[in-house]
């Protein structure tokens, strides 16, 4: 029988082998979907470079939250096909009880999926890297491409970062919102449309602003900093075009979460 400890450190071992090969060995996730490839060397923009005066301190307070509750999303997966690969998304901390929000297709095939949790730096200028967390897939609704985690450990709950509110009232077009990403960090625009479908998947929402590789599952948030989707799709290229969101309320409902 295998020890308590002995699993624990070969627990860490994998994880920090996947953390390792995902910023190598993410040409494989390509095929997958466009916004889960490998990372583009970007240099964070300042979020808050076009607030009003007065209100730059208001505005990085509001990022530093919500990009708190945001996290870097590392899968291993395996098909009989391909055999072994690895990804890398986003994904969002929802309740007390470490549970995560994301992309199913961040997640799909995974073998082993590890969460990354990070924060600002006091420039607010460099992201900080904080503790990879092992999770466990609980749920999934493929229709609509989203998927539940938890910690695989649950004394793990506790090194999460705080949760978003979750708000279910759909943002009207026009409305402005912040998304936060594995890659883009941070970008802001407004809902152009609703219910729209796109690529086989309805009831998105359509924005006015681009997502990057590796920035799949990440959330949109309102001017109050709650999380209204989950992102799942772009028509662009590499940080251009629109990016497609799921409401995080119809995402929930699919989920069976409660």
């Amino acid at each position: 029988m295998v020890s308590h400890r002995a699993f624990a450190l070969f627990t860490r071992a994998a994880v920090a082998f996947l953390v390792c090969l995902t910023f190598v060995s993410c040409a494989a996730a390509q095929q997958l979907h466009p916004c889960i490839e490998s990372h583009p060397a970007i240099t964070p923009p300042d979020p808050c470079a076009d607030a009003p005066r007065g209100g730059r301190d208001a505005c990085m307070a509001y990022v530093r939250r919500a990009f708190g509750s945001t996290v870097f999303i590392h899968v291993s997966r395996y098909t009989a096909a391909d055999g072994m690969s690895y990804g890398a998304g986003t994904g969002e901390v929802i309740d007390d009880r470490g549970t995560v929000l994301t992309a199913y297709h961040v997640v799909q095939n995974a073998r082993l999926v590890v969460v990354g949790t990070r924060r600002l730096s006091d420039s607010g200028r460099d992201v900080v890297r904080d503790r990879d967390i092992p999770m466990e897939v609980v749920a999934t609704a493929p229709a609509l491409d989203v998927a539940l985690l938890r910690p695989a450990e649950t004394a793990e709950v506790s090194n999460l970062p705080r949760p978003f509110v979750v708000r279910r009232a759909a943002p009207v077009a026009g409305e402005r919102l912040w998304h936060f990403g594995n890659v883009s960090f941070w970008s802001h625009g407004t809902v152009e449309a609703t219910s729209v479908t796109y690529d086989g998947t309805a009831g998105l929402t359509r924005v006015s602003f681009a997502c990057r590789h590796g920035d799949s599952g990440g959330p949109f948030v309102d001017a109050e900093g709650r999380l209204v989707g989950v992102l799942l799709k772009k028509d662009g290229g590499e940080g251009e075009g629109h990016t497609f969101y799921m409401p995080v309320g119809t995402a929930l409902d699919a989920l069976g979460y409660h």
